[in-house]
């Protein structure tokens, strides 16, 4: 009984070595570059797959990885055997190109012939043929320049005979189809590139062209349609346009639109931001990655203090000009503030699946409304409409009606006071996504872009004269009607530029009307509009101002805040010049509080500007600082060395790269301080860190690796690998913090010149990335395991207890974040949490709860006196232990003990067992040999058996009986052999041996 606690540790901490160590494989600058550096041997083995492969689409496909291998690596071009390389590249493109030219039939309008497929397939050879610059002389090249142009030809051909071009005399146009043949066309003759003259080609682009302009008309008739149905007297100016995206932002490879935020979910750069088209024009994309950017990706547009009330209209076009979303995109439209509601979109009015068909709203079960609308490197324009009468939604794609949509869920109306448009990636998504012409205006059906086109010139100038004369209309709208007479007034009159004095021009003939319109301006104090203008703009960001103020700060206002600090910024961009800078509207007499931290004696603009900056960096510090607490929480709780040097890594990064408002922290005078305090301990713990984790020197890391591998090193094939896995991943875990970790510097954590140690890491590594492939399957099927078993069971509880056992399983386990089903799983995860937290039930008590009873029995466990009073609360405690709140004080030490008892409990249950199998063979064997070797296992597993488990008790008496028969007739013998020895002895002494 006296080595039992030394076995019991040991056990333990050999267990949690297996068990408790998760990977982290952060690479830094320097390993990053190594993977950017390209190689003529990896060239050529991608070469060589394509000159293999079997069919054309493999052919395609590593082509295609070719290309990206030269686009991410950086080459050596001087490197031997490089430029042979490149010709062997050449020369595979053109066959694959010749290949898939062939599929395209010297009758391309025969029977039978899918002129789409063929579409595709000259669109893949055209890829192929200008992706690399391929000179002259490149085997087959010259043959397949004259068939990619015929094949052009004939293509051309016959897409454009499959158009209308009488579609606008039809008395109700149907647009939308046309466009998406257009669309297809355009692919083959706008996009593509023929090699010689064209002249037959640029017949045929002629012909195109009318049939687009006949389109045009077409979509403006109906649109002109939808128009007629407002009143010339009502037309609203709008609320938002963004159609020259010249003066869009762009940050480090993203996107910055004036007014729209921006959610990734994972992604990296260049995922979002301008791009320009092969016509000069500008647009803005999303690009989704299936690795990188799983769904949950977006930009959202939101419209504050926007009264929905008489409608509300998104207008935009939508395209591709590379990839078609595997599985769709999302447009979305509603409610983003308060109420039931709060935060949350309806469904999607507008899907577009991965085929590019435009679809129903349920992206479970949706109806294709319009097949293949969207196309590669097509533009379609699209109108969604709120109607508030009943509360629908209406699509309209290219100007023609294609369905309504209901915008009640459940009887229940969204709030629209403040409304937004979102744009996001489907479910699991990879592709690109464009956008393009952004408008938002009030009114329940579409408005002609300038608003109005249907009024001849005199209409708009005396509509927007009543306008700007109207005291009842807002400032800043008579303002804006104010410039539109300014643009048209020398249509109507003549200034002298010597005198000022002013004449009618000769359109106004004898109209009073216009007259006295002109008279009007001209003698309309603009001074006073322009200050007023000013001021109310400056009024207005005062406004947005101050109520981000009302939210200053918390935990709970960072979202909140972010979003008010883009439309501020939304409306500083489009506003800047009409503010009146310099005018005081209110008497700026703050206190000298800290979190005023404003100067008197400065405009209202400057005060406001010192507010934002202080207040954009908040959100900044407080998002980063709800991260910080996590690392530390994380970082207290965590049992394996890799997980605590992991946590307290990425905390450090925050604090040591001013993410992190430390006057938070250090300060005990600092306001909002008291809403920090969780971020107040983390520092503490952050602090105090290095008496949580021990440095192990390089020298004992190093004998550890050479002393681990040792023992496992003779097993040197899979087979024999596969064969004693429990032996090779038991060491193999020991050791692999220190050899796949770095310190705070980036240096090794062992010694490489420790004799032996080398040899050791390079076996390690090779065993290691068997294992790991190995445990990522079985990590994978554990939790589907688990996740199945959630989506089976309607319990809430028993859902929490299995959610959190998913939890504490990736926090235990070595988890591949990198892997797709894995990242796919773990979405689904998320998606299982928000279900819970939206049943209204708190899903937190009863984590809590559950944790304050789980401390409860293993005390009671502990201190209990009996082995099965151990065992009963052991197993109430066993109940509770997939489901806590590690944040509760005690839980992590209760978790320990459990865990010290789980495999105490265990030892004393096996060794009973077996005691009990011991004494029974003792009792059935018939020789004494047979015996004695009996006795040998009951004294050995006598040491641990336990008096209280079920028949020990009694098979320790018979035990104790024959011990002691065995040892009475054994200290004879003994005493016998004693006696021999002692004479033996003197016989020796005495003959001088």
């Amino acid at each position: 009984m006296r080595n039992f606690k030394k076995i019991l540790i040991m056990t333990c901490v050999l267990s949690l070595l297996v068990v408790g160590c998760v990977i982290w494989a952060l690479a830094d600058d320097a390993a990053e570059e190594d993977t950017n550096v390209g190689s003529v041997a990896e060239l050529s083995e991608l070469i060589t797959v394509a000159e293999k492969a079997a069919n054309v689409k493999d052919k395609y496909d590593a082509v295609l990885a070719l290309r990206e291998y030269l686009d991410t690596k950086v080459m050596d071009t001087e490197e031997e055997g490089y430029k042979e390389a490149i010709l062997r590249i050449n020369a595979v493109a053109v066959e694959t190109a010749d290949i898939f030219l062939d599929m395209v039939p010297a009758d391309v309008e025969a029977d039978g012939v899918d002129i789409d497929a063929v579409g595709d397939a000259f669109i893949s050879a055209d890829d192929l043929l200008h992706t690399f610059e391929i000179p002259d002389g490149t085997a087959g090249f010259s043959s397949v320049k004259v068939k990619y142009d015929e094949a052009l030809f004939k293509l051309g051909a016959a897409l454009t005979k499959n158009l209308d071009k009488t579609i606008a005399d039809e008395e109700n146009p149907k647009t939308a189809e046309n466009k998406i043949k257009l669309n297809k066309a355009s692919r083959v003759i706008g996009l593509c590139t023929p090699y010689g003259d064209g002249e037959a080609l640029n017949a045929i682009m002629a012909e195109f062209a009318e049939c687009v302009a006949a389109h045009n008309a077409a979509v403006e008739k109906n649109l002109a349609a939808l128009d007629r149905r407002n009143d010339v007297s009502n037309y609203d100016l709008p609320i938002y346009y963004e159609e020259n995206w010249e003066k869009s932002t762009v940050g480090y490879g993203s996107g910055a639109l004036a007014g729209w935020s921006v959610t990734l979910n994972g992604a990296d750069d260049n995922r979002v931001g301008i791009r320009q088209e092969r016509n000069g024009n500008k647009y803005y994309v999303m690009e989704y990655r299936e690795k990188e950017t799983p769904a949950g990706s977006y930009i959202q547009r939101s419209l504050s203090s926007c009264d929905a009330s008489h409608g509300l209209v998104f207008e935009f076009d939508i395209g591709t000009f590379g990839e078609i979303p595997k599985q769709g995109i999302l447009i979305e439209t509603g409610s983003v503030t308060s109420g039931e509601f709060a935060g949350k979109f309806p469904e999607p009015y507008l899907y577009v699946n991965g085929n590019g068909d435009i679809c129903s709203n349920d992206t479970d079960n949706p109806t294709v409304l319009l097949k293949g609308a969207l196309t590669k490197g097509g533009w379609l324009h699209i109108i969604i409409a709120l109607d508030p009468e009943d509360f629908v939604y209406n699509l309209y794609v290219e100007g023609q009606y294609i369905s309504t949509y209901d915008a009640r869920v459940e009887g229940n109306v969204y709030d629209h006071t403040k409304v937004g448009l979102r744009l996001s990636g489907g479910k699991s998504t990879q592709g690109e996504v464009a956008y393009d012409n952004f408008k938002i205006y009030a009114g329940d059906n579409y408005r002609n872009p300038d608003r109005l086109v249907n009024m001849t010139n005199d209409e708009r100038l005396l509509y927007f004269v009543d306008i700007f004369t109207d005291p009842t209309i807002p400032v800043l709208d008579r303002k804006s009607a104010y410039d539109r007479v300014t643009d048209m007034i020398r249509d109507y009159c003549k200034v002298d530029a010597s005198t000022g004095e002013y004449t009618y021009a000769d359109a106004i003939a004898d109209n009073e009307e216009l007259k006295a319109a002109v008279d009007t301006y001209m003698a309309y104090d603009i001074d006073t509009l322009v200050s007023d203008a000013k001021i109310a703009n400056l009024k207005t960001y005062i406004s947005l101002i101050d109520h981000l103020r009302e939210i200053e700060r918390s935990y709970d206002t960072v979202a909140s805040r972010k979003g008010a600090l883009s439309e501020i910024t939304a409306f500083i961009n489009k506003n800047f010049n009409m503010m009146d800078l310099a005018i005081d509207l209110v008497n700026a007499n703050f206190s000298s509080e800290e979190d005023k931290n404003v100067p008197n004696g400065v405009s209202d603009y400057d005060e406001y500007v010192i507010i934002f900056n202080r207040l954009s960096k908040q959100t900044e510090y407080d998002e980063s600082a709800k991260v910080f607490v996590e690392y530390m929480k994380k970082f207290t709780n965590a049992t394996a060395i890799s997980a605590t040097n992991r946590y307290l890594t990425s905390a450090r990064d925050l604090i040591e790269n001013d993410r992190i408002d430390v006057t938070l922290i250090t300060v005990d005078t600092t306001p909002y301080r008291e809403n920090f305090l969780d971020l107040v301990a983390a520092y503490d713990v952050y602090i105090n860190a290095d008496k949580k984790v021990a440095e192990v020197t390089k020298t004992a890391n190093s004998k550890r690796i050479v002393q681990c591998m040792n023992v496992i090193n003779h097993f040197r094939t899979e087979e024999q690998w596969e064969e004693n896995q429990d032996v090779m991943l038991e060491y193999i875990n020991i050791v692999k913090e220190y050899i796949l970790y770095t310190d705070s510097d980036g240096g090794l954590l062992y010694d490489v010149t420790y004799s032996g140690v080398d040899e050791a890491v390079r076996f390690f590594n090779r065993a290691y990335e068997y294992f790991y492939n190995k445990i990522q399957a079985e990590n994978i099927e554990y939790i589907t395991d688990i996740l199945d078993r959630i989506a089976a069971t309607d319990d809430y509880v028993e859902k929490i207890g299995l959610v959190s056992l998913v939890d504490r399983y990736v926090d235990t386990n070595d988890i591949d974040f990198e892997n797709p089903k894995i990242i796919e799983l773990l979405n689904n995860l998320d998606t299982c949490k928000s279900e819970l937290e939206l049943r209204g039930e708190d899903y937190s008590k009863y984590l809590h709860q559950n944790s304050v009873y789980f401390i409860n029995y293993v005390e009671k466990m502990r201190t209990a006196t009996t082995y099965a009073e151990q065992v009963e609360y052991f197993e109430q405690a066993a109940l509770l232990y997939f489901s806590l709140d590690t944040t509760v004080p005690g839980t992590v030490a209760a978790i320990d003990t459990y865990d010290e008892y789980s495999v105490k409990l265990g030892v004393i249950e096996e060794c009973s067992v077996r005691f009990l199998n011991a004494v029974s063979i003792y009792k059935a064997c018939q020789t004494p040999d047979e015996k004695y070797e009996a006795l040998v296992e009951c004294y050995y597993n006598a040491q641990f058996a336990e008096l209280s488990y079920e028949g020990v008790s009694a098979a320790m008496a018979e035990y104790k009986a024959a011990y002691d028969a065995h040892m009475s007739y054994a200290n004879a013998v003994n005493a016998d052999i004693t006696e021999i020895g002692n004479a033996v002895g003197s016989l020796r002494t005495n003959c001088g041996i």
